[in-house]
């Protein structure tokens, strides 16, 4: 897990963008922590903290921000030949931020217990069939289990 404490900045409307993604290669953890430490450096800049979970093949991603910063980033992250099959699943206001204490956490979910990185994968697999609209339920439930499983100042 990579974490670094941001010191954010007094504050336009906050967004979080939430997306899915198939991964275009194979990564091992020091790339994952090596993508994580890139962005996290990159997000400092633009005041974005957020989370990165992978597994089995696929990226689920929470960007929290200035929204001036937030759909660009994720236009630069569809574009970018790492993903395919790239889905926003939620782009909205935030009144507060979930992942405060990361500009990029990392957790490679297949590395935890074996029934976290199944409840990953089947979830991912029911959010890539259905449409984004219908997936809110799904992405909470996600994002619960594992920001319970972060230290506790990357969660605060």
């Amino acid at each position: 897990m990579t974490s670094r404490m941001p010191s954010h900045r007094p504050a336009a409307t906050m967004q979080h963008a939430i997306y899915l993604s198939r991964a275009a290669q194979s990564f091992t953890n020091d790339q994952l922590q090596d993508l994580a430490a890139a962005a996290s450096a990159r997000n400092a800049g633009m005041d974005v903290t957020g989370l990165l979970l992978f597994s089995g093949g696929n990226f689920l991603q929470v960007l929290e921000g200035p929204s001036p910063a937030i759909a660009p980033l994720v236009e630069r992250i569809a574009r970018d030949a790492r993903h395919t099959d790239l889905r926003v699943l939620r782009m909205a206001s935030l009144p507060k931020r979930t992942f405060s204490a990361w500009h990029m956490g990392v957790l490679n979910v297949s590395e935890l217990r074996p029934v976290d990185a199944a409840h990953f994968e089947m979830l991912t697999r029911i959010l890539f069939a259905k449409s984004p609209e219908h997936s809110d339920r799904a992405v909470r439930s996600l994002l619960r289990r594992f920001r319970a499983m972060l230290p506790a100042a990357a969660a605060a």
